[in-house]
C-alpha cells in the first residue's frame, strides 16, 4: 500500500473554506457533511486545516464561538503530499 500513489485514494471533490469564514460556518459543514476536517484555502493555496477537535479544544459554547474567524484557530503548518507521490513519502 505504501506504494500506492496518493491518487489512487484521495477525495477530489473537497469542501473547502477560507480565512475569513467564521467557526459557525466550519460546524455547520462538519455537522451536514459528516466530516472531520476542513481545508482552508486562498485562491488554490492550501494556508492551514480546521478540524472538529480544534473547535472542541476551545471549550466555549457555540455562541462564543459562532462569529470568530477560522485564521483564529486554523493549524497554518499542514504537510501535504502531490497526487503523482506514493503513499509512503
Amino acid at each position: 500500500m505504501m506504494n500506492e500513489l496518493v491518487q489512487s485514494h484521495m477525495t477530489k471533490d473537497v469542501v473547502t473554506l477560507n480565512p475569513d469564514n467564521t467557526l459557525g460556518e466550519v460546524r455547520e459543514i462538519l455537522l451536514s457533511k459528516h466530516i472531520h476536517h476542513i481545508p482552508i484555502v486562498e485562491g488554490k493555496k492550501l494556508v492551514g486545516m480546521v478540524t472538529s477537535w480544534d473547535i472542541f479544544k476551545l471549550g466555549k459554547s457555540v455562541a462564543e464561538y459562532q462569529d470568530m474567524k477560522v485564521s483564529e484557530i486554523m493549524t497554518r503548518r499542514v504537510a501535504t503530499l502531490d497526487p503523482d507521490q506514493h503513499l509512503g513519502a
